[in-house]
């Protein structure tokens, strides 16, 4: 499907930006491998507004790249922590590490956190986005085998954090997939 014009709709992008494997690998999953991963230097803006930061990624990308690239950021938002790491968890999880998210929080009755993932992608003229919300909880202690913050979030619905879900039965709450599926339905219509 990657670089073919979709019936009724534009061509989706032949490049997924990120330098996370796992990243790529859910992504991959979704599109039936029919996208292909691409490492993109990208400077960070320091913003808690996902949408800006996903649209300075789109544009850079493209401007990196020459063509449309999909991007994708993803923020972890506390409620105890009023709405942080938020757009910064990447920074949180390498100082700090999940041990730290939750030390900051351990004396909190409020455990409850929103996950929000939005791709975009930039052609040149426009900007193409979607976005997800997952509700949960952050565990009391770590839990599973994974990257990020899977170790510490629950998604609403479960009673297991997304490192114990498996690829396949994370992929069902994933507010990444939603969001993913979300941007190809636009360009499907675009």
């Amino acid at each position: 499907m990657a670089g073919r014009i979709r019936k009724g709709g534009a061509k989706l992008p032949r490049f997924f930006a990120t330098t996370n494997k796992n990243k790529f690998r859910e992504v991959s999953l979704v599109m039936k491998g029919r996208i292909k991963q691409i490492s993109i230097d990208f400077i960070e803006p320091q913003s808690l507004d996902i949408d800006y930061v996903a649209r300075f990624k789109a544009e850079y990308a493209y401007k990196a790249v020459g063509e449309a690239v999909l991007i994708e950021d993803t923020s972890l938002e506390i409620d105890a922590l009023n709405g942080l790491p938020g757009t910064l968890t990447k920074f949180f999880l390498e100082r700090i590490k999940q041990k730290g998210i939750l030390e900051l929080i351990k004396d909190s009755e409020n455990r409850d956190a929103c996950a929000v993932t939005e791709f975009a992608l930039f052609d040149g003229k426009k900007f193409i986005t979607a976005i997800s919300k997952l509700k949960g909880k952050i565990s009391l202690s770590e839990h599973g085998n994974s990257y990020g913050w899977d170790t510490i979030f629950i998604p609403e619905g479960s009673t297991r954090t997304y490192a114990e879900l498996g690829e396949r039965e994370k992929v069902k709450y994933s507010m990444r997939t939603r969001a993913l599926k979300g941007i190809i339905s636009k360009l499907e219509k675009y």
